[in-house]
């Protein structure tokens, strides 16, 4: 049945979320060494546990700071975003996983005897994240430390810290170590990634209907949603920060062109990192993530060196080295090399536009008259246009500079003239000509949004998934094909579409294509003959797709060259799958056994919720028999063929001494 071929996949977008960080938060989430004491006068809201595992309490304050961390990223997209929508997308239950996880660990890791001297724990801390800069270990960083912690730290216990963590450490190692990959797997999956094939899908979305006084209801809930927030028209001056471009810009340009070694160019000139590669740049892909700094690379032919380009950092100088058009989409791909001159403004010049700035504030005072301060300085004056708090682009202002400048100008009375605003490009001088008072529309002029947003928090209710779930089966029980779908559920309108010929290698998802994981694709349809159903596939949405295979094409021998190079990251990748399913296996065991429960009352207190009854019980969450779509599988932290974590190096420090924490051996 669908259910035990799905339940192998269980939850497989929930881990593309936070199961890259399940692995190392076991392992240092732990380590309390870096966060500081906490306050023993606890909020109320906090004095009881989230969760109970095994017997041990999960602190309310560790889930709190841990759903903020969720918060943060998802406002980066969605500056509304809050508890709640955290709550029914289930997001915060997620946390709440990962945090029994981690509990379940620290569990099992307390049955571990095993004791360290001093100076292999000092060694194995270095190793922390906090104490690497580009792969290797900053002795900068590790005395700032051990220098802070002198006086306030207790060594003791910091030892111990990280003598608990080795144990965690060697816990998952004992659980990921049977993960083992043979050479027929990598063949096959480097097969699976360089095999085009095209298919047809539908996308399974029962339609949502609502009734008017669910949609009024919606909109008065969610008010805040449609109003208009308050919009500034402002006037400013700018005095730029950017220094000129050098000569040598234009010199580098010439001497490349006469026939020099571009490469030697870069070694000797460039700013950037790369320049003792060369300046070598990896393949670039045309696409809409390309910055604009970075596309007249693609206009130039084979050869080819580019006039300066102005960039976010600098003045950027290609050459173009070699191209290859994909066969798939025909898009031409460029590899080539850069020269980046970042050329600096000189203490005194920056001095002097700074005042000039300043002189701008005080003129505008005295004159009370902004355009006629800014006239008499000789310093154009811009308008804004009109924009908000939500506003990611402003008039005349530079996408670099739109997040401080809508911050300070948010700070200002109507009528106000600002201080200095300091950008990463120019300095900024501004009157807040107009300020114009929120509004909430009507909800007839807002209708279109509201039924949309409506139904889409309709779709992410467990009843929503229960019901495309139920819906799924049915349809996986009763037909062999898209087209036999169509047949026999008109009432849900599925529309038969398309994709163009794809591959795991060069997915490149074409307009209206839906964002759904490649192999988890290919696997779908890999042992299935053309026109048999499939599926379902889940998108990153969260969408569930039945697909049906159209052609599959055997990769050429040139392809195949190619295996060599590519073996090792195959067998990498399949070992971390592997390995993540086998810590799939370990946490169910260990949760089965240890036994979990979720403080409902805890988790309304800190999601906000007025109705203790809404919040989701843990069997809801990790037991349901609701349809699971294959997703594509995610890889746990970095591990080697023998199944244990890298022990990143430790690095010589150069001519900076190594402080030692006290205890540690001299």
């Amino acid at each position: 049945m669908i259910q035990d071929l799905m339940r192998k996949h269980k939850r497989g977008l929930l881990y593309v979320i936070v199961g890259l960080i399940i692995i190392p938060f076991v392992f240092w989430g732990g380590y309390t060494g870096f966060t500081g004491g906490q306050d023993p006068e606890m909020d109320p809201m906090f004095q009881e546990p989230i969760a109970v595992v095994g017997g041990m309490p999960i602190d309310s304050r560790i889930f709190m700071a841990a759903l903020n961390e969720q918060l943060q990223q998802r406002r980066m997209m969605d500056p509304d975003v809050s508890y709640k929508d955290l709550h029914e997308d289930e997001t915060a239950m997620q946390v709440i996983e990962m945090l029994v996880d981690q509990m379940v660990v620290d569990l099992q890791s307390s049955d571990v005897d095993l004791r360290f001297d001093r100076d292999f724990l000092v060694e194995q801390l270095r190793n922390h994240p906090r104490f690497q800069r580009d792969g290797e270990f900053d002795p900068e960083l590790w005395n700032m430390w051990v220098q802070d912690g002198e006086r306030t730290r207790n060594w003791n216990v910091e030892y111990e810290n990280i003598e608990n963590n080795l144990q965690r450490r060697l816990v998952l190692e004992r659980a990921l170590a049977p993960a083992r990959v043979l050479e027929r797997d990598v063949r096959r999956q480097f097969e699976r990634d360089n095999t085009p094939i095209r298919v047809r899908y539908v996308l399974v979305e029962p339609e949502v209907e609502l009734t008017e006084d669910e949609i009024e209801q919606f909109y008065a809930e969610n008010a805040s949603r449609y109003e208009i927030p308050e919009q500034y028209h402002v006037d400013f001056a700018t005095i730029s920060l950017e220094p000129p471009m050098p000569d040598l810009v234009n010199e580098l340009v010439e001497r490349a062109r006469d026939g020099e070694d571009f490469a030697e160019l870069a070694q000797t000139y460039s700013d950037a990192a790369d320049a003792e590669d060369g300046g070598e740049m990896d393949w670039q892909m045309p696409g809409l993530t390309v910055p604009d700094h970075v596309q007249p690379l693609f206009d130039l032919e084979v050869g080819d060196v580019s006039d300066p380009v102005k960039g976010p950092n600098g003045y950027y100088i290609y050459k173009a080295e070699e191209e290859r058009f994909s066969e798939l989409s025909g898009d031409r791909d460029v590899r080539g090399r850069r020269i980046v001159i970042r050329p600096e403004l000189s203490d005194e010049a920056r001095l002097e536009r700074m005042a000039q700035a300043e002189l701008l504030v005080e003129s505008a005072g005295e004159l009370d008259d902004f355009v006629a301060a800014a006239e008499k300085l000789d310093l154009p004056v811009h308008s804004s246009g009109a924009f908000n708090r939500q506003s990611s682009t402003i008039r005349n202002v530079p996408s670099t500079d739109v997040w401080g400048f809508r911050n300070a100008m948010l700070e200002l009375d109507e009528g106000d003239v600002s201080s200095v605003v300091e950008g990463s490009r120019n300095l900024y001088v501004a009157h807040v000509k107009e300020v114009e008072p929120s509004e909430l529309p009507p909800l007839n002029d807002v209708r279109d949004d509201v039924i949309q947003d409506a139904k889409q928090a309709a779709r992410r209710t467990p009843e929503y998934r229960l019901e495309v779930a139920e819906l799924a089966q049915e349809m996986l029980d009763s037909a062999d094909s898209i087209q036999e779908l169509i047949d026999r559920f008109p009432e849900y309108n599925l529309v038969p579409e398309e994709t163009p010929a794809f591959s795991v290698a060069e997915f490149r998802p074409a307009q209206n294509m839906p964002m759904w994981p490649p192999d988890a694709v290919v696997e779908a349809v890999w042992d299935k003959q053309p026109g048999k159903l499939a599926g379902p596939v889940r998108d990153y949405m969260g969408q569930l797709y039945f697909v049906e295979l159209v052609e599959k094409e055997t990769p050429d021998d040139e392809i195949w060259d190619e295996f060599e190079e590519q073996k090792d990251m195959i067998r990498d990748r399949l070992i971390a799958r592997a390995q993540n399913e086998r810590f799939d296996d370990f946490r169910a065991e260990s949760r089965a056994r240890l036994n979990w429960q979720l403080n409902p009352q805890a988790y309304g207190n800190v999601i906000g919720l007025e109705d203790e009854e809404e919040a989701v019980e843990p069997d809801d969450l990790f037991d349901d028999e609701g349809i699971e779509a294959v997703d594509a599988p995610v890889s746990p932290m970095p591990m080697g063929q023998s199944g244990q974590p890298p022990v990143m190096p430790m690095g010589e420090g150069g001519d900076i001494p190594v402080q030692l924490p006290p205890g540690a051996a001299e």
